[in-house]
């Protein structure tokens, strides 16, 4: 894996710097393909995903509604996730993709995803939107206001030759304002809450959350913690910052390469005991990695996609 330079902190651990999984963002040609290529991305980053609506919003709107009898008709629930939001892996791992969530979902609505990261894919959902609805609700692309989710319901109107026509209308169900959540957050509960979310996050997703500040809070009270895909960055900077005993997990897919410098590295975290080896297909990365973290007790080899 390529180094990366040092820089100074706050540059690093306040954006400037990816310290998160594999990126869903990509520039899709068309919906379909979208859609596919971001739950693949799920899978590898929460390890599970919605039912997924797999083609266009309009072809998930009428298969919502198509049903003559009534109580077999579900609502379709637009899901709208931004990259660059410091919420988004936080809801997608600890709401969206849980157990239940999923559950839930499949059984009552149809859910249509999008993905906003790249402006190119903002223009398409703006597109699909102005078509469909002829609303400018989507204009504004705010990264700190995802996720978002919107709820689509069919409109009767009745025509003058006594017959029925529809439309479709959207309607905001959710949208997080990142900053100030988490404000009121640390304001009417103190760090204390923070600590217990921290608990159900990897440290790249908590570092995106709060910046640098965890830091010291998580070293002060040696928080054990996990990490995902570490860049040289990231790994300096845990060195620096905590005690290299608080790393007890690791979460690796195979866009991490394994030379060995880099795992010598790793190595310096000495009380890793569960590693997490998503897509890799070289069955001695076992003996690799028992050899580097001898306190292995849980090693889970994950596949996604392979044909």
């Amino acid at each position: 894996m390529a180094s990366n330079p040092i820089t100074d902190d706050n540059d690093a651990l306040n954006g400037n710097h990816d310290m998160t999984p594999s990126s869903p963002g990509e520039e899709y040609q068309n919906e379909a393909a979208a859609i596919e290529t971001m739950s693949k991305r799920f899978y590898e980053r929460y390890y599970d995903c919605p039912g997924f609506y797999v083609g266009s919003l309009i072809n998930a709107c009428e298969e919502a509604f198509s049903p003559t009898v009534i109580e077999e008709r579900r609502p379709v629930l637009v899901y709208i996730h931004h990259d660059g939001s410091m919420f988004s892996n936080i809801f997608c791992k600890l709401t969206l993709c849980s157990a239940t969530i999923i559950d839930y979902l499949l059984e009552n609505y149809i859910v249509w995803p999008c993905d906003v990261t790249l402006e190119a894919n903002r223009n398409m959902l703006a597109n699909i939107w102005q078509e469909m609805f002829h609303d400018q609700l989507l204009n504004v692309f705010d990264e700190k206001k995802y996720p978002k989710l919107i709820g689509i319901k069919r409109n009767f109107q009745e025509q003058q030759n006594d017959s029925l026509a529809f439309d479709y209308q959207p309607v905001l169900l959710l949208e997080y304002d990142v900053l100030a959540f988490y404000h009121n957050i640390e304001t009417r509960f103190g760090k204390k809450i923070i600590l217990e979310l921290v608990k159900n996050l990897t440290l790249n997703d908590a570092i995106n959350a709060f910046s640098n500040n965890i830091l010291p809070l998580l070293s002060q009270q040696e928080t054990k913690v996990e990490i995902c895909d570490p860049s040289s960055l990231l790994i300096n900077t845990i060195l620096r910052k905590l005690k290299p005993q608080q790393v007890v997990s690791l979460r690796l897919t195979a866009s991490w390469y394994r030379k060995q410098e880099e795992l010598s590295r790793l190595a310096r975290f000495t009380n890793v005991i569960s590693l997490s080896l998503l897509n890799f297909q070289d069955i001695r990365a076992i003996e690799i990695y028992r050899t580097n973290f001898p306190r292995l007790t849980r090693l889970c080899f994950c596949t996604y996609g392979l044909q």
